[in-house]
């Protein structure tokens, strides 16, 4: 996690200042997992700004570290913010996962009747609408899975998330998911990063 000076934490859609506080721009796009920076092409985890003077910014750890970014406000929290260049190398659009409506808790005896995308490549609408967490406006194939299903994520941090895995679509470098885990948000990650688990979450992973 990137933070403030204050120990707040970098979200998408806040309005900061950087180069020491001289020049605006808007954050859009916190990258904290490999499964993201294959995404858009980086190599390091940082965050994607858009600064007027320069358009898109990418700002790697090691320039979060000698310059920190300076907190103005809060972006507003809508859908329809959207994290634009979330994979740009893909052509993916993911959903802000901050609308407790469509990306709130799941419980864990309901995770079989989460919406979800099967069959099919994701749209606009089935983003919009909380049923994807990502599209790809050129197309995508459909991976041959049965969805919803459940999975643990592993994380950065060694530990593993229970997740509930609501599609499932070839990208060229192999099978991409859109999880929703059971705490809440959404995210993209590799087919590599999760553990199928065919019979359901373990009983030690409550809600």
């Amino acid at each position: 996690m990137f933070t403030y000076a204050d120990g707040s934490p970098i979200k998408a859609g806040d309005s900061v200042l950087l180069e020491n506080g001289q020049t605006p721009g808007t954050v859009e796009l916190v990258v904290l997992m490999p499964s993201e920076m294959q995404a858009i092409g980086v190599e390091e985890l940082g965050v994607m700004l858009l600064s007027p003077p320069f358009g898109r910014v990418y700002l790697p750890e090691w320039s979060l570290r000698r310059e920190p970014l300076e907190f103005v406000s809060h972006g507003p929290s809508a859908l329809q913010l959207i994290q634009a260049d979330a994979a740009s190398k893909l052509g993916l659009i993911q959903a802000l996962g901050a609308m407790d409506n469509l990306w709130g808790r799941v419980e864990e005896a309901c995770w079989s009747s989460v919406p979800h995308v099967a069959h099919r490549p994701a749209t606009e609408a089935d983003v919009t609408e909380g049923r994807a967490v990502f599209y790809i406006p050129g197309g995508s194939e459909p991976a041959d899975f049965t969805l919803p299903c459940c999975a643990l994520q592993r994380l950065e941090s060694g530990e593993s998330e229970p997740v509930v895995v609501i599609q499932a679509e070839h990208g060229p470098s192999g099978v991409i998911l859109g999880v929703r885990p059971l705490c809440g948000g959404n995210s993209i990650c590799m087919l590599s990063e999760v553990e199928l688990l065919s019979g359901g979450f373990p009983l030690r992973h409550g809600t």
